[in-house]
Formats: structure tokens, sequence, C-alpha cells
């Protein structure tokens, strides 16, 4: 199983459209247009409006700063720092409302992939990754851990990605990630 890995000062930032912050692009699978998932970072700057995505499930974590209120027509989310990860549809679009001052935000997108996103901080975790899984580790601290008989390490803000072909075991050191795994959706 080959690991790729990105750190975050390496992703140029792109403004927002509506000049409510900057994101930088971490990494997409595949690489065009037609991407499955989508990994980035994003600064918050102001309140405003997220952009509407439809067909993709989002999900969104706090790295720095008090938090975001996330809010909808019908509900109303806030997530702050070390909170788990939220996912939600990109369509509708909801608009964010900074808590106390700017933030730096995770955020995950997925086209016809299901699965999860989770905060991993818990010394000793193990579990089992399926066969044939997308999984990413986003660093928020030094963390290490191991897959099969492999040790990783990774730096803080530091991102990594890989494919499952087996069912694999893995076992958490120390520090804290958001760490995804997805998998197709079953077709109907």
């Amino acid at each position: 199983m080959k690991w790729q890995r990105k750190a975050l000062h390496d992703c140029a930032p792109q403004a927002w459209r509506n000049g409510g912050g900057i994101t930088h692009e971490i990494a997409t699978w595949p690489v065009d247009t037609d991407w499955r998932w989508r990994v980035s970072v994003a600064r918050i700057d102001r309140d405003g409006p997220f952009s509407a995505f439809s067909g993709v499930q989002r999900w969104f974590a706090v790295l720095e700063g008090d938090g975001v209120e996330l809010i909808w027509p019908h509900t109303t989310l806030r997530v702050g720092p070390h909170d788990a990860p939220h996912g939600f549809p990109g369509a509708p679009a909801c608009d964010a409302r900074l808590l106390n001052g700017p933030t730096l935000d995770f955020n995950l997108m997925t086209r016809g992939l299901r699965g999860q996103l989770q905060r991993q901080q818990q010394t000793g975790a193990q579990t089992a990754w399926p066969a044939h899984a997308h999984v990413g580790v986003f660093a928020c601290t030094d963390c290490s851990w191991t897959t099969g008989h492999t040790p990783e390490v990774l730096k803080a803000r530091e991102f990594t990605w890989t494919f499952t072909p087996e069912t694999t075991s893995w076992h958490w050191h120390h520090g804290e990630a958001l760490v995804f795994v997805l998998e197709e959706e079953p077709h109907a």
C-alpha cells in the first residue's frame, strides 16, 4: 500500500469569489473536474454563504479559531475546535457565522462514495480498514500509526492518502488527526 503525501504549506491559496476567505486545495481523486473526493483547508475571514454543491456530500471540521455556526433554513449547528466533524449535503447551501473571529477549517467533499470523517485522538485505538477503500489522514498535530506492520508518521498540517486493495489493520499511536474512509456506494 503506497501513501501519497502533501503539506498544507505547499498548497497555494485561492481567494473566494465573495471575498470571505481563502481555500488551499490539498488533494482530489481523480485529479480532474470529475473528482470523487476532494480535500481542502479554508480560512474563513468573515460571515457569509458557503457555495452550493449539488450531488456532493460535505464534511466540515474546525482546526483553529473559536468556531463557526452553520445556518440552514430549518436548522443551525455550532462546530468548534476539537468537535467531531459534521457531515451535510452540499445543497442547499448554508451560511457560516463566525463565533469569535476567523477560523481555519478542514473540508472533505465526496461524490458517489459513502463513508465517514472522524477526529482520531485516542491512543491505542485499533480497527480494520475495508478492502477497496480510499483512506485519508490529515494531521492536526504530529501523529503516528501502523497499517499492517508498517509504521507511518505525519507532521502537523500534512495530509496523506491511499487506496486499500485488501482489508488492512490499523493501530493509532499518538496525536490528533482527521481520518476518512470512503467506499463505493452500492448500485441500486
